[in-house]
């Protein structure tokens, strides 16, 4: 598998959400407990890393990465049989996402570099596979039905973002071409794609006409750019001192 987040599989995700803490009041009269914020563990993973989460709400979140199938197979040496893992909270519970078979258990190495999604019938995760490095990415697309079928991206997806139900943005970095970063947008109908100044490695939007994206320019300067329906314009720049 492609370790993007944590160098060692053997340690386990723990998942927290915000919620409520009992705490009382000593100059408040006897009552119910007051409720202030606070954090639980709603689930521990073992053996998983972590490649990207989303929240729509709180009924509503997304999480995506790739565990070890085999712990007799999969180590530091050799990173066979991963295992893209996918898991939706419905307000109660991380419940499993069964997962097409070529993901599942591959020689393949494989990663996960984002997620992203509108509701619990809409979410997009991207893989990242090939053998010892990323030679591509597929876009796997989970409806209320099930898993569409995926689209291969010639690049490494290290950012996603869906600004509605119709329309996906990923960017990374190309396997090809003279530019340092990648784009791919799904505009409900087809797929485009093509190089782009800024390696993104992270991404937000609030519609279809208000994407923004962030990463590192060829220059080496940290470069915010903002589409706005029509085309990107940088919003601003930071040069990294030396």
């Amino acid at each position: 598998m492609v370790r993007r987040v944590l160098p060692v599989l053997a340690a386990a995700i723990t998942v927290l959400l915000a919620g409520g803490s009992t705490a009382t009041a000593s100059v408040r009269p006897a009552g119910p407990a007051a409720v202030s914020p606070g954090w639980r563990i709603t689930k521990v993973l073992p053996n998983l890393v972590v490649g990207g989460l989303w929240a729509g709400g709180p009924r509503d979140a997304w999480l995506v990465g790739e565990a070890c199938a085999d712990p007799a197979t999969c180590g530091e040496t050799d990173t066979s049989n991963g295992t893209v893992v996918v898991r939706h909270w419905d307000g109660t519970a991380w419940r499993s996402v069964a997962m097409p078979k070529a993901y599942v258990n591959t020689p393949l190495d494989q990663g996960v570099g984002a997620v992203a999604a509108t509701s619990a019938k809409n979410a997009w995760v991207f893989a990242d596979r090939g053998t010892e490095s990323v030679d591509y990415t597929d876009a796997l697309h989970r409806t209320g039905s099930g898993w569409a079928r995926p689209v291969r991206l010639n690049a490494m997806v290290e950012a996603a973002v869906a600004p509605s139900a119709d329309q996906v943005w990923a960017f990374g970095s190309p396997n090809t071409g003279s530019q340092r970063g990648y784009y791919a947008h799904f505009t409900g109908i087809t797929w485009k794609t093509g190089g782009f100044p800024v390696e993104g490695t992270t991404a937000a939007a609030l519609s279809n006409d208000d994407v923004w994206v962030g990463g590192q320019a060829a220059s080496g300067a940290l470069v915010i750019d903002h589409w706005n329906g029509h085309s990107w314009k940088a919003k601003t720049q930071h040069r990294q001192r030396q």
